[in-house]
């Protein structure tokens, strides 16, 4: 098991767990959202294929219109 932060929150997962598995278990929608990793940013086609890494910092950030 391996911990990393998102959005503040520390989270353990499994070790070779993908980004993509992350934010699909934490019902993360699939539009409008941006996620960065480390302070990168990650494509969405990159997701599933971007392993996460112990104390990894993810920030996950949701558009949202208003004004």
């Amino acid at each position: 098991m391996i911990t990393v932060s998102v959005n503040g929150v520390v989270v353990v997962v499994a070790e070779g767990c993908s980004l993509g598995a992350l934010l699909e278990e934490r019902a993360t929608p699939d539009k409008g959202v941006a996620v960065a990793m480390d302070l990168e940013v990650i494509r969405r086609a990159d997701w599933h294929q971007t392993t996460l890494r112990d104390g990894a910092v993810i920030e996950v950030v949701t558009a949202a219109a208003g004004g």
